[in-house]
């Protein structure tokens, strides 16, 4: 949403009335500029009553992870200052590199309703119904070389179940960075980064949550929040994840990365279990034991032969 519609809104957002002059003297925008950006939220499904003398009034807001509204539950320190919400785009992802590509700060959030060509782990597509998902994507730019940011993703995976179980769910994760709920997919997350050899340039990470609804079919079992009985804004909990973000990606970057693997062997549900790898290296069944600290499966195969695992699919056996 364009900046000053975003700031329209928060002129509205105490749900008193607000007149067209009141509110371009505040901004120091023209009293039909402040009627078209009123229009420009209308679409978006805003409900704004308009009464002669007395002003417009907000009497309805939709679920929309909007940057003003994520901050009515959580105030950044530096993540998600700016939340650039788009209706509709290709992917969140996509959407982010190009403003990364301009020198786009760090911590800033692009979220959408819906994806076109959304992308998940090893080529796959994300799909969600319109309005049903929170999608949406973070940049980061780690004073860290590429060599050093293997585990980030696992990082990512614990801040998401730190913040739905803070919303009130059991949340699970499976290696690498799957989120479960009682053993069904919630939650799929995508980390593309650009960089030289000793050097990142930028680490854009993509987050994609079932709030309303869930995909039916496909290769897993998948479920909602709402289809566990919770019923939060899609702004609630791009907050609560927002938060969770910040306190683990300070301490990923501040030397503690063994507390973040630590946080993650909590969380898990692979380690311990068989598990059928398909891998680069082929497909196999064995135990999976430990993670690396780079975040890497460890995995003692059947015949006894012990594999590192740094990409690939694995499920469980039992």
């Amino acid at each position: 949403m364009y900046d000053t519609t975003t700031r329209v809104l928060s002129e509205l957002l105490s749900g008193q009335p607000r007149s067209g002059q009141a509110i371009a003297a505040a901004l120091s925008i023209s009293r039909a500029a402040v009627w078209k950006h009123i229009n420009t939220l209308r679409a978006l499904g805003y409900e704004i009553s308009s009464r002669t003398r007395i002003g417009y009034t907000l009497t309805y807001i939709p679920d929309h992870p909007h940057g003003i509204l994520v901050h009515q539950y959580y105030s950044p320190v530096s993540l998600g200052k700016s939340i650039i919400y788009l209706p509709e785009c290709a992917s969140t992802n996509s959407e982010l590199r190009l403003r990364a590509e301009a020198g786009a700060p760090a911590g800033l959030v692009v979220a959408a309703d819906e994806q076109h060509a959304g992308r998940g782990r090893r080529g796959r597509t994300w799909t969600a119904a319109r309005g049903t998902a929170l999608l949406f994507s973070v940049l980061l730019r780690p004073q860290m070389p590429p060599t050093e940011l293997a585990g980030l993703t696992l990082v990512a995976g614990v801040a998401v179940v730190e913040a739905l179980q803070h919303l009130g769910a059991i949340a699970t994760l499976k290696w690498p960075n799957d989120v479960h709920i009682a053993g069904k997919k919630i939650c799929g997350i995508l980390t593309e980064q650009s960089g030289e050899i000793d050097a990142t340039n930028y680490v854009i990470l993509g987050i994609g949550v079932n709030v309303w609804a869930h995909p039916q079919g496909g290769d897993y079992v998948s479920t909602s929040l709402a289809a566990e009985g919770l019923r939060h804004s899609r702004a609630s909990v791009l907050a609560a994840i927002l938060a969770a973000l910040e306190v683990n990606l300070d301490l990923f970057t501040q030397g503690q990365q063994a507390l973040c693997l630590e946080k993650w062997r909590r969380f898990n549900t692979t380690l311990g279990r068989q598990v059928t790898v398909h891998g680069i290296g082929g497909t196999y069944a064995g135990l999976a034991r430990d993670i690396t600290p780079t975040g890497a499966l460890v995995v003692t195969r059947d015949d006894g032969q012990e594999r590192v695992v740094t990409a690939g699919d694995v499920s469980l056996r039992d």
